[in-house]
């Protein structure tokens, strides 16, 4: 007990850092291959609630920290709450039980890593130093780069308050270093420079993190003490303006622009970095899902179907060739990339922890349990800590060999010097059924689903201590007369494609075979939608409660006996709890064009940008309050729109933000003048003088025009004797008959009369005392010398539409039957 208790004490010491580093000695030289990575089992989390009633195991990042004074987990649970709860470690194939239940570990801090960002936060990492839990969290989409800071510690005890931060880290940007920790192994503690690696990669936007996995050597005394900043070096990394590990359109096991980094692994007794995340391994493609062959990630952005479980190894000692100065971080690469065991479905990866005591790796699945997260266990070959080293004994029992058909039971016995903690079958190296935690151990082996011939059969025997052991193959030799190589055919029947849903729903699906089918199974968005139904009618009861407001694509997949599959043609739906959504947040939204008091015509570009804290479902526009177009639904929101069906003068433009809970924003309205070209009126020649007749003293001022008044957007004309005056024109009281000369050759005056009125627009032109509208081209009067005839008095049109001809301009004047140009000398 003695030991133990100075053993535990010595290596809290030296991970929070008090105690000095270890000097160095042989360093490990095994260099981790993929055959190294063995596969020991899973296990399953309990059905439990987070302080907002959700399951909070359910749609969970899976953000995981081993806690060696309880042998347990800590877990980051559903993506709305970042809530998080600490769990035990079962026996695998197992269910774990609660510790302390979820509690929000930053108490309602989180946003201060980035005040001014609206978007959402996330937890990125956690790590257990002595009796304090270190975590760090970043902005989903930090578009602006506003984010300072990604650190907090505080108690183990989630009940106890006092968390502080945040508080930075390093001089690169917060999003770098906002992520996942693995302990660094006494043996690389000198070479690496410290006790603790601390990473982050791929954020939404790439340029505020490392084009490649990245990690740090942090402090972990400075941590646990808040240090703003702690010190932070480098070790390999590829933030912008340096080398990428390979571009963001690339293809490749590399990177490209759908890779997300998850954990980071130094094992003990190696010389191998491993990072674990998700990577698309097809063609890079950005864009909707359909468009780009995606049935997997729905929705737009970017896209490299398919996806894996991924693992980045890297050889350590060229990260202590970039401690010693020698190399750069952007310099180093993986000497090899693989996919994890195929026992993980999923690529989701959520975290990655080690219990340095056993070597046991756990890794999380989003998803892998239904909805829910599943713990995956692994080991590395020669990298277990002190402890029970001595592996299971297990043997093949059934089948002996021999032809098997059908249905085939499968039986191992097994034996350890502590105990067995599970058995599982393997075919041709891959898993067949559960694992088996209880003897005697047995599964259920449907021959069907392998091809005629030869097969090896395994049995897999696992002890606590994480040593397994696998039997000698039994060689079988299949033999089904009548292969059934026909698939079921399958399809969604509810909800309706398109329909918009909330609460609880029935998805249903109809199914045949040519034999039978054999189960239905739904996926939301990619993943599985609670469990497969073996009988019809396929159905089962969603609650969309669990799935965030928007667009989300259902499926349908049908298996039959044979293991032929079917997928369903995809249902894209819509989720809209409003009425009892958490989300009270509503979207950001402003003009960007045209800009403001801008002079438009024609078609103009309307265009708007919109941001919300869990997404954006459209933006509508309008002009003076009415609905301009229809709502755009995607970014970058605009619309082209024709001023030719508005009339010339100021208009009002705003944009109309809506998130899927109803939440709605208007931006700040945006004033622009239409102006379009009036056409031009026919060229003015010198008038023909007539001898006029007696004037009519007093006209009367006629009020009605049968066309409509072209200047209200200016304030309104004069309606007088059928034909308009534009503002400030004074209608004649009185026609003075002209004087009788002989007329001179008319020339346009050398200095043309300033207009005294007051200008009706914008875009409008003083043209000897009177205005012209945009885009008319002065008359231009002709060196004619007009015919000479005996005047009369001028009898003045008082009828309305005495002039049959169309209005040539605006301000033109009907005078006697005839129009007469603003700017007409005597008007």
């Amino acid at each position: 007990m003695r030991r133990l208790v100075w053993f535990v004490s010595f290596t809290l010491l030296a991970v929070a850092g008090i105690m000095p580093l270890r000097s160095q000695s042989a360093l490990p030289t095994k260099l981790v291959q993929q055959g190294d990575l063995s596969y020991l089992g899973s296990f399953t989390l309990p059905d439990v609630q987070d302080t907002a009633g959700r399951n909070g195991f359910e749609y969970a990042q899976g953000v995981i920290a081993f806690n060696p004074a309880n042998q347990s987990l800590f877990i980051v649970g559903h993506d709305y709450g970042q809530q998080v709860a600490e769990v035990t470690i079962p026996a695998l194939g197992q269910r774990a039980t609660v510790i302390q239940g979820f509690r929000d570990p930053l108490e309602g801090r989180i946003n201060q890593i980035n005040p001014s960002d609206p978007n959402s936060k996330k937890i990125g990492g956690m790590t257990v130093i002595g009796d304090r839990l270190v975590l760090t969290a970043y902005s989903y989409y930090d578009g602006n780069g506003s984010a300072s800071s990604s650190h907090f510690v505080r108690s183990t005890n989630l009940s106890s308050g006092g968390v502080q931060g945040p508080f930075r880290v390093g001089t690169t940007n917060p999003g770098l270093m906002a992520g996942y920790f693995a302990p660094i192994p006494a043996a690389w503690q000198a070479a690496l420079g410290g006790t603790l690696l601390n990473g982050q990669c791929c954020l939404s936007i790439i340029t505020r993190t490392s084009f490649g996995p990245s990690a740090s050597v942090v402090s972990p005394s400075e941590l646990v003490a808040a240090k703003n900043p702690s010190s932070a070096t480098m070790l390999v990394g590829y933030p912008e303006g340096t080398t990428p590990l390979a571009g963001w359109e690339s293809t490749g096991p590399l990177f490209n622009g759908t890779t997300i980094m998850r954990g980071v692994l130094l094992p003990e007794n190696t010389a191998t970095v491993l990072f674990f995340g998700r990577h698309g391994m097809g063609k890079y493609c950005y864009g909707e899902a359909a468009a780009c062959n995606d049935p997997e990630d729905g929705g737009k952005g970017t896209h490299a179907y398919p996806y894996e479980p991924h693992v980045w190894a890297y050889n350590a000692n060229d990260l202590a060739a970039v401690k010693a100065g020698s190399r750069k971080p952007w310099d180093v690469k993986p000497y090899a990339t693989w996919r994890l065991p195929s026992q993980i479905k999923g690529a989701g990866i959520g975290g990655v922890a080690v219990d340095p005591a056993t070597g046991r790796i756990f890794v999380t699945e989003q998803g892998g349990d239904g909805v829910k997260l599943r713990v995956h266990v692994l080991a590395i070959g020669g990298s277990s800590g002190t402890g029970d080293t001595t592996a299971p004994a297990v043997n093949m029992t059934a089948p002996t060999g021999g032809t098997v058909s059908g249905t085939v039971a499968l039986a191992a016995n097994a034996s350890d010097n502590v105990g067995v903690t599970s058995v599982w079958f393997t075919v041709d190296g891959s898993a067949v059924g559960a694992e088996d935690t209880t003897a005697p151990y047995q599964a259920s082996w449907n021959t069907t689903t392998a091809a005629n011939g030869s097969h090896a059969i395994r049995a897999v025997a696992r002890d606590a201590a994480g040593n397994t052991s696998t039997s000698p193959a039994v060689t079988v030799t299949v033999n089904n007369a009548a292969s059934d190589t026909t698939a079921p055919s399958v399809s969604l029947t509810a909800p309706a494609a398109g329909a918009t849903v909330s609460g609880r729903v029935t998805v249903s699906a109809s199914a045949s075979d040519n034999v039978g089918v054999a189960s239905v199974q739904f996926t939301l968005n990619g993943v599985n939608l609670g469990s497969a139904d073996t009988t019809a009618p396929y159905s089962l009861n969603w609650n969309t409660s669990g799935a965030a407001n928007g667009s989300h694509v259902l499926r349908a997949v049908a298996r039959d006996a044979a293991g032929n599959v079917t997928t369903s043609a995809a249902r894209t739906v819509t989720v809209n709890n409003a009425s009892t959504s958490s989300d009270r947040t509503a979207p950001t939204v402003s003009l960007t064009a045209p800009a403001s008091g801008a002079t438009v015509r024609g078609t103009v570009t309307v265009s708007a940008t919109a941001t919300d804290n869990v997404a954006v479902a459209s933006v509508q526009f309008t002009l003076n309050g009415v609905s301009l177009g229809s709502a755009d639904t995607t970014a970058p929101y605009s619309l082209s729109w024709n001023t030719a069906g508005a009339a010339n003068g100021t208009h009002v433009l705003r944009a109309v933000a809506r998130d899927a809970a109803g939440n709605v924003t208007t931006s700040a309205a945006r004033t622009v003048i239409v102006s379009n070209v009036v056409s031009a009126p026919p060229a003015v020649s010198s008038p023909v003088v007539s001898t006029p007749t007696t004037p009519t003293p007093t006209p009367t001022l006629n009020t009605s025009c049968a066309t409509p008044d072209p200047f209200t957007a200016m304030g309104g004309g004069t309606c007088y004797n059928g034909g308009w005056l534009p503002p400030g024109m004074v209608p004649p009281t009185t026609i003075v008959p002209p004087t009788i000369t002989t007329p001179s050759t008319p020339t346009i005056p050398s200095t043309p009369a300033a207009c005294t009125t007051p200008q009706p627009g914008a875009g409008w032109n003083c043209y000897n005392g009177g205005w012209l509208p945009p885009n008319m081209a002065p008359p231009a009067i002709s060196n004619v010398v007009p015919s000479v005839v005996v005047p009369q008095t001028p009898t003045l049109q008082t009828t309305p539409g005495a002039c049959v001809t169309p209005l040539p301009g605006t301000g033109w004047v009907c005078i006697n039957g005839g129009w007469l140009p603003p700017d007409f000398p005597g008007l």
